[in-house]
């Protein structure tokens, strides 16, 4: 048995057609904007009906027509377009401003239209303030991790069972020589050093004056001796060193920075914002010139 009426209430004409015993649709007009849009309805247990939202898949049922034989009352097509629209998550931002205008036909709609925006930018604003709230947590928690991780790279080399040697040398470079040689005893073991022996070394005019002035904030003397150890050996290209080449800018594209010898100048890490910048001659010789932090470019 087919079951048919309308009901007119604020410009909206719902037609509804129901076949008892199986789903049939749902089909409302909106006559402010010409579109036909399609419900999925279900029978229940005690005459109940379940509205729910249609499958894009499924096929829509046409409506009957007023006049026997004549069109029908509603068209179908597109009826299930609004159906990915309606996933969509959007804001009236997201409606061009001449569409947003046709809605506004009256007092009552503008004023619904301007609630919903003034709605809308102060969701906005909070959400905005929360996100910077929770950045700037993020950034005190970073830097606090940051401390404490420069802390305990410094309290790891004051317990190096080498520190008690420090100033005991006639020279900072003899001090540096030693402090290298003995580092490595401890660093690594007799069969690593038969196969990757110390290479030859020296150090630039400015190292010393630069590892003074980075040993004045907290870089850690002996993450630094193991980081030229790695180089020395021929290590310097382990991930956690990101050995690269020193370019002559910012920018990426920059060409790379050499010496007065044509030989190329490499930076890695040595722990926190600090890095060793060094050459590699075509004797395998290492030339220590700085250590700077990381947003120094060597002078």
């Amino acid at each position: 048995m087919l079951i048919f009426w309308s009901l007119v209430r604020n410009s909206v004409v719902l037609a509804v057609y129901l076949l008892f015993s199986v789903a049939c649709f749902l089909t409302v007009h909106e006559h402010s904007r010409g579109a036909t849009i399609a419900l999925h309805i279900e029978e229940r247990d005690a005459g109940e009906w379940l509205f729910s939202l249609p499958s894009p898949a499924d096929t829509v049922i046409e409506p009957p027509s007023v006049l026997p034989e004549g069109p029908a009352w509603l068209p179908t097509v597109d009826a299930l377009a609004y159906l990915s629209r309606l996933h969509m998550h959007s804001t009236l931002a997201d409606v061009p401003v001449e569409s947003l205008l046709e809605t506004v036909d009256s007092v009552p709609s503008a004023q619904t239209t301007i609630r919903a925006m003034h709605r809308q930018l102060t969701e906005a604003q909070a959400e905005n303030r929360r996100l910077e709230q929770a950045n700037e947590q993020l950034r005190a928690e970073n830097a606090d991790l940051t401390k404490r991780n420069r802390e305990y790279e410094k309290s790891i080399g004051e317990a190096n069972p080498l520190a008690v040697f420090s100033g005991r040398f006639a020279s900072a470079r003899e001090e540096l020589d030693w402090q290298l040689r003995a580092q490595s005893l401890l660093q690594f073991t007799v069969e690593e050093r038969e196969r990757r022996p110390l290479t030859r070394w020296a150090y630039g005019d400015a190292f010393f004056d630069s590892l003074a002035e980075c040993e004045h904030g907290d870089m850690s003397r002996w993450s630094l001796i193991r980081t030229m150890l790695l180089v020395l050996t021929g290590k310097e290209t382990l991930n956690g060193l990101r050995q690269h080449q020193l370019r002559t800018g910012r920018g990426g594209d920059n060409p790379g920075r050499k010496d007065e010898h044509g030989n190329t100048i490499y930076r890695c890490n040595v722990h926190g914002q600090y890095r060793l910048h060094f050459t590699r001659d075509g004797a395998d010789r290492v030339t220590f010139l700085s250590v700077n932090t990381h947003d120094d470019l060597l002078l």
